[in-house]
């Protein structure tokens, strides 16, 4: 059975089928989108989606490492609680520019600018909380714990980008080469020439994006080296 996945609403049914002994094939939306285009269908409903899906599991052979893996329990709280993360961070940055802003203000409303300063002291609390609770979670699996510490020795690679990643990535459980986590996350390379034309050299930025945001930091820190 094929599933197009959609944010975390497919999860129940990919579980209970898991549980059934179901054989389960789970796919990235624009995998499905650039398969349509090339049938020419224009038109979009429920009913013509779930023909496009069923063709394509028709005209593709899957293998049996391309079943759908779910996430051990630990895993997946760890992977919750890394979202939440991004989430915090997200929501702290938002009210830190919002506080510069209402700082630079003629006139700001002094409670105003109060509850955007508890709003980020709430935040960062929060963030600590979250990552004590990863970091317990992480210590009750000695495997798992003595393999990121190894990870935290490349420079520019922290303790919360590294839970980052291997969460969204299942533990890289997910992926049966480096191409295939290189496309996940978003960044293969798309190159725009024809003849004498040579366009921009660019990312695909079709995938993931807490990966590549994860990312991002310790990119310019090798960079730097």
């Amino acid at each position: 059975m094929l599933w197009k996945l959609s944010g975390v609403y497919y999860e129940d049914l990919a579980y209970f089928l898991q549980e059934k002994e179901e054989k389960l094939i789970v796919l990235l939306p624009v995998k499905m989108k650039y398969f349509v285009k090339s049938l020419n269908v224009k038109t979009k409903t429920d009913k013509v989606d779930s023909k496009s899906i069923a063709l394509y599991g028709i005209e593709k052979s899957f293998k049996d490492k391309e079943l759908w893996t779910p996430p051990s329990k630990n895993f997946k709280n760890i992977r919750d609680l890394s979202r939440e993360h991004t989430s915090l961070i997200q929501n702290q940055t938002a009210a830190k520019s919002q506080l510069h802003a209402l700082n630079h203000a003629h006139f700001a409303n002094k409670n105003v600018v109060k509850l955007k300063k508890e709003s980020i002291l709430f935040y960062n609390k929060q963030m600590k909380a979250v990552e004590k609770n990863l970091k317990e979670l992480i210590d009750s699996d000695k495997k798992l714990a003595s393999k990121i510490k190894k990870i935290e020795t490349i420079k520019g690679v922290g303790f919360i980008t590294i839970i980052k990643i291997i969460s969204e990535t299942n533990g890289f459980l997910l992926f049966n080469s480096i191409s295939q986590l290189v496309s996940y996350a978003g960044l293969d390379v798309i190159e725009n020439e024809s003849g004498s034309f040579r366009g921009k050299t660019k990312i695909s930025k079709k995938g993931n994006v807490r990966i590549r945001s994860s990312l991002y930091m310790p990119a310019l820190s090798a960079c730097a080296v």
